[in-house]
């Protein structure tokens, strides 16, 4: 049975050609994923520990997906650092626990999960106008909202 390969496209590789991210990714790559980068997604013969393995085209383009993927995660990751560097450890954790967020009320907690918000992080990242305007959340859902921020000290975040 033949598995079909998935075709390199344009959109994988634009990510590396700004300056910012070619210096993160200097640090983030292994030996492997370097060189994949340097020979642009051609076939090649790789050594590891002095044993030479043929790297395919189609692994060169997998290789270049999951370098993509890791330069979302670590650019996301530096954004909540930017927004959150401020805060104590011990409160960011509470941030990311999506235990928060399932607890509540039944009725709020599908509203924000249909909205893709699982997190205290990601309302902040929402934003409090987006609840308030565009998913059309009442007053007193509001302050529900305000009441959750208040109680983890993070209420000067939801603005």
């Amino acid at each position: 049975m033949k598995t079909k390969v998935k075709q390199l496209r344009k959109a994988d590789t634009a990510a590396f050609t700004s300056a910012a991210n070619r210096q993160l990714m200097a640090a983030i790559l292994s030996p492997l994923e370097a060189e994949v980068m340097k020979r642009g997604a051609h076939p090649f013969t790789f050594h590891y520990n002095q044993i030479p393995v043929y790297i395919s085209g189609a692994a060169c383009g997998q290789i270049i997906r999951n370098i993509n993927y890791k330069m979302q995660v670590m650019n996301r990751l530096l954004e909540e650092e930017h927004r959150f560097g401020d805060l104590p450890a011990r409160q960011r954790e509470q941030l990311d626990d999506t235990t928060i967020v399932l607890s509540l009320h039944p009725v709020l907690r599908n509203r924000l999960c249909k909205a893709e918000c699982y997190t205290l992080s990601r309302i902040i990242a929402k934003g409090r106008a987006y609840f308030a305007n565009e998913l059309g959340l009442s007053k007193t859902t509001m302050k529900t909202l305000d009441a959750l921020f208040a109680k983890h000290n993070c209420l000067h975040l939801f603005s």
